[in-house]
This record gives structure tokens, sequence and C-alpha cells, in this order.
């Protein structure tokens, strides 16, 4: 520093500034460990209870947290696995942005075996309830309250898609977003089931292996009736377009 008058008569309101931001850091920081432990307690809770037999308030007693505070930051257990959703894939959002492998199954299968190690921690959570994401109205994975998250997902694949060199599924597939998004699914379900990591990580490379020769017109030439009939049934189960992302998507992950 150059000790002189303007320094002098600035540094009252860099001090201020500085302060203010310390504190929002601090609030934020308070606010995100908070959300954590609740998070992680919740999850112990519904591993070894059960989803139905716990409660929010339970939930903010083991953690140690008052129930007011629970309440800040979730309005129900709800509340607490969308968080644990986003959580992961929040995570998994800023490692697929960071992936510069240029060949598309090459780059799906760097993303799934990614989400794989994410959910690891809470596999055998997430076997337990397996039927409740299917069946539940507010948590499952086709329902109003994951569409953001639904959103993100396709909006990740995009990026997949957008980001690679495809010679063929890039330009011809009709939602290859949507469909690899399904696909993805379908692995975290099976994976799920078995919880065996080595078994889910060759799933993928066949998977992988089958979109390269899915990328070579001559293999793929006489599977498009099929792609087609499975573009179309991808539609009716998850209705939201790719291209929603550069315009509903955006605004609700804006918020």
């Amino acid at each position: 520093f150059v000790f002189n008058d303007s320094v002098f008569q600035f540094r009252p309101k860099l001090a201020k500034v500085l302060y203010k931001w310390t504190t929002i850091f601090k609030s934020i920081l308070k606010t995100n460990l908070q959300q954590h432990k609740l998070c992680e307690t919740a999850a112990q809770l519904f591993l070894e209870k059960g989803y139905e037999n716990v409660s929010l308030k339970e939930i903010a007693e083991a953690a140690e947290i008052a129930e007011s505070e629970a309440y800040k930051h979730f309005g129900s257990k709800e509340d607490v696995i969308l968080y644990l959703y986003q959580r992961i894939n929040s995570d998994w959002e800023m490692f697929v942005g960071g992936i510069t492998e240029k060949n598309l199954p090459n780059r799906f299968e760097i993303a799934l075996n990614k989400k794989i190690e994410l959910i690891a921690p809470y596999s055998e959570l997430l076997n337990e309830m397996m039927s409740l994401l299917l069946r539940n109205a507010k948590l499952g994975i086709n329902s109003p309250r994951t569409r953001h998250i639904r959103l993100k997902g396709i909006g990740l694949m995009q990026n997949l898609v957008e980001g690679s060199n495809s010679r063929f599924l890039k330009k011809r597939v009709k939602n290859l977003p949507t469909l690899l998004y399904l696909l993805h699914w379908g692995i975290l379900f099976l994976h799920v089931q078995n919880g065996d990591a080595t078994k889910t990580s060759e799933i993928i490379k066949h998977i992988s292996n089958l979109l390269k020769r899915g990328d070579n017109f001559l293999y793929l030439l006489p599977l498009i009736p099929f792609i087609k009939d499975f573009t179309a049934l991808s539609e009716i189960v998850l209705p939201e377009k790719s291209d929603e992302i550069s315009q509903k998507g955006k605004q609700i992950l804006k918020i």
C-alpha cells in the first residue's frame, strides 16, 4: 500500500465492504454446513428406520440443530431428499463441464462413471427407497417437483452431445439428450439394485461401445425405425424437451 490521504479516506469504505461480504459469506457457510448435516443425518435415519417412519423434527434432534433452524432450510423431509438429488447433480454438473474428451460415447462413459461415484455413499439408502422414488407423487423421478432436476439432467446430456465430435448421432437422432438421460437413469437403477460398481462399469463400457457403433452410419441405418419408436416412447415418458433448457430451464435453474 502507498499510504497517502486518498487511501486513508478510502479505507473506511473498504472496511465496510469487507465486513459486509465477510458477514454474508459466514451466513452462507453456516447455511451450507447445516443443510449438509441435516441431509447426512436424514440419510442415516431413513436407512435405519425407513423413510415413512422419520419426521423432520427427529432429523433436527439427531443432527443437534434447533427445529426452527431446520425448518429454515427444509419445509419437509421430502425437501431433504430433493436437496440430496440437487447436491449430487450440482457436483456432477461441475465435473461434466470439465470433460475435454470429444468422442461422444467416451464422454457419456466418463460422465456415467462419475455419477456412480457420486451416488456411492447413498446407494444403500437409494436401494431401500427405490419403490418410493417410483411411486411417490412428490419425490418420483417423473413428478412435477423434480422437473427442474430432470431439466438439469437433460441439459447436462445436451452439453455432452454439443461438446462432442459425433459424426451421425448428434445430427440425425432426434432428442438425443433425452434418450441419453433415460439411458442414464436405467443404468443408475441397475446399479442401485446390484450395488456392484465393477459390474456397473462393465455395463457402461458395453453401452459406450454400442454408441460407438451407432455413430457409424452403416451400423445405425438398419436401426433407424427402432430409434424412431424409442424416441416417441421417450417423449411420452419424459415430456421435457432438450430445447427447454435454453428457455424455461435456465429460468428455473437461475432461481
